[in-house]
């Protein structure tokens, strides 16, 4: 049978979520007076998969029919529409349930117009000390926003100061706070589009908006407030404008404002954390290289640990890793060489991924692993066999083939496959300055690690060394490691 949307969503439930549905289906207040109950448990015996041979209209209606007369094709549509409309209520609720400060804004509302003001004021000075503690993120400001609001109406009414609840006179603070809080997630997001794509950023309206907004003045008003949520704005207009310098390719700055940037991070709640996490590792992979590089690089490793430990690696639980995060995480402990951490994470987390391209990430994760271990043989066949990938993580296995010629001393093969890495950067148009780049900083310095080795050019060590240090280039922490190899 063509499949209905009720079979759709009821595939997505996990078996608790499936369990918990069989008895908001059971519950009389949400069923309108249909009895749908039968319908739920004969749908029960074919979840999770809703497939085969054995499932069919004709099979849902013979499940039905054995404890209870035959019932119609219109009898089970009609039944199949009431409890998809309970299946979107359930969903509605269940999303509902994490909003504390939704929740309780409409318990507190039932309650003014009841005038329960000491109820529904207790209710609201628990739920703001409640989203409080959970600390600020998204759903910070949507739950503070409107358990404040609500806490503001019952202290008009009563004309009653609650210590517990900052009150303010007016709602801009906390709109400014969500404002900023928007704001850097959006300019992390355009940043991190135009250090991998080309990308014109001067016809994004909102960027030039922050890009001409005075952040710098609003940090100065906001540097004597100590409340959390003026250190929350701080924060977030440091990282505002460690991306508008980075993008104005003034970088003078950076490392001031980061320092600053995690003074306060711990007020944060973990998917915030999570956020600010990948946007200094994604700072420390691409834009901070030179002698800051490895350091930035192993305080990033520290929270992806403590994003995998903690679940916040994903979404929602739900969701699947995504092949970009797997890759990010997997290549900042490549860099760090951590051959035992790549397969514990590799046996962990590869089956969380999309299934299409689990095969292509096991093929691509191995081939590094292999070239940590030594085994250059190994790694080169994988290289060769590898097929196509997602751009920007293909780069990688090519700049790793160079390395792996280096390391078996293929010096014909090496000057061969740096002039095929050049076409293959020529050929790629869509890529960004900034990453044709340091992909170029990368070949420079290996062309001239390759002609010293072997004897075809000379080269100044200490001064080579400074260069690589101070650099921009990829894989930086192999090259550094090359030229003290021969110093």
């Amino acid at each position: 049978m063509k499949e209905p949307k009720l079979i759709k969503v009821l595939r997505t439930f996990s078996k608790s979520e499936f369990k918990e549905f069989g008895k908001f289906v059971a519950s009389p207040f949400f069923s309108t007076g249909r009895n749908i109950t039968p319908l739920y448990n004969a749908l029960k015996k074919f979840y999770p998969d809703f497939d085969g041979d054995n499932f069919s209209r004709e099979s849902i209606l013979n499940e039905l029919s054995k404890n209870r007369r035959k019932i119609t094709h219109q009898v089970l549509k009609t039944q199949m529409t009431e409890i998809y409309k309970l299946a979107e209520r359930y969903m509605t609720i269940q999303r509902a349930r994490p909003n504390i400060g939704l929740d309780a804004f409409f318990f507190a509302g039932n309650c003014l117009s009841r005038s329960l003001y000491e109820i529904g004021e207790s209710k609201m000075t628990n739920t703001v000390k409640k989203v409080k503690e959970d600390g600020i993120g998204h759903g910070f400001y949507l739950n503070y926003f409107y358990a404040g609001a609500m806490a503001k109406t019952f202290h008009d009414i009563r004309g009653a100061y609650s210590k517990a609840i900052p009150l303010y006179n007016h709602d801009s603070e906390i709109l400014l706070h969500q404002f900023l809080c928007n704001a850097s997630h959006y300019i992390s997001s355009i940043a991190e589009l135009k250090r991998d794509f080309k990308f014109d950023i001067q016809k994004n309206l909102l960027f030039n908006f922050l890009n001409n907004t005075g952040f710098e003045k609003l940090l100065e008003e906001l540097k004597d407030k100590n409340d959390i949520y003026s250190k929350a704005s701080r924060i977030y207009i440091f990282l505002i404008l460690t991306y508008i310098n980075f993008l104005n390719k003034n970088t003078a700055n950076y490392f001031a404002l980061k320092e600053e940037l995690f003074k306060n991070i711990h007020i944060f709640n973990g998917f915030e954390k999570g956020f600010f996490s990948h946007a200094i590792y994604w700072l420390a992979d691409y834009m901070v290289k030179g002698p800051h590089y490895t350091i930035f690089t192993e305080e990033a490793f520290e929270v992806i640990n403590f994003r995998l430990q903690n679940n916040l690696y994903k979404r929602t639980y739900k969701d699947p890793f995504t092949v970009s995060s797997f890759c990010s995480f997997f290549y900042a402990g490549f860099i760090l060489r951590k051959k035992n951490w790549l397969k514990n994470f590799k046996n962990k987390y590869l089956a969380e991924l999309p299934e299409p391209e689990r095969n292509s990430c096991d093929a691509w994760t191995s081939i590094f692993i292999d070239f940590l271990e030594g085994n250059y043989t190994e790694c080169l066949n994988g290289i060769n066999h590898f097929k196509s990938f997602i751009l920007l993580y293909t780069y990688p296995v090519k700049r790793l083939q160079l390395m792996v010629f280096y390391e078996l001393g293929y010096i014909n093969e090496a000057f061969y496959a740096i002039e095929a890495f050049k076409s293959f950067l020529r050929q790629n148009k869509n890529v960004s300055e900034e990453f044709l780049e340091s992909n170029a900083g990368f070949i420079k310095f290996y062309t001239k690690l390759l002609k010293h080795k072997f004897g075809e050019k000379e080269l100044n060590m200490k001064k080579i060394l400074g260069e690589a240090k101070n650099s921009a280039a990829e894989n930086q922490e192999w090259i550094i490691e090359k030229i003290e190899e021969l110093a």
